[in-house]
C-alpha cells in the first residue's frame, strides 16, 4: 500500500553532535535503513568511512512506525568512539 510505501522512502532526522552542540539535519535514508525499514530486523551496515547500525520501532501491532540508527566513524576521538560503540552495542543486544 502506499503506507508501505512511504516507509520505505523515508528519509533520516540525524542529530549530531559536535564542537558547535547539538545539531539535526534530514538526511535520505541509507540501504541499511531501508532495509531495516522493509524487514523490521536491526541491521548493521559497513563501509569504508563508518559502521551504522540500524533498529525498528514497532508498535503494539508489530507495524514499523520508525528506527533508530547509530553511526559510528572512525575519524571521530578514540574515546568517544569507545563510548558510541558501547552504547550502539547494548542497544543491539
Amino acid at each position: 500500500g502506499q503506507g508501505e510505501r512511504s516507509q520505505q522512502c523515508a528519509d533520516m532526522l540525524c542529530i549530531e553532535r559536535s564542537d558547535q552542540g547539538i545539531t539535526t539535519r534530514q538526511l535520505k535514508g541509507s540501504h541499511t535503513w531501508h532495509a531495516m525499514m522493509k524487514d523490521g530486523q536491526p541491521l548493521i551496515g559497513l563501509d569504508d568511512k563508518q559502521r551504522q547500525y540500524v533498529f525498528p520501532i514497532v508498535d503494539n501491532g508489530g507495524r514499523i512506525i520508525g528506527g533508530i540508527s547509530f553511526t559510528l566513524s572512525p575519524s571521530i576521538k578514540a574515546e568517544q568512539y569507545e563510548q558510541e560503540y558501547l552504547l550502539s552495542d547494548t542497544m543491539q543486544r
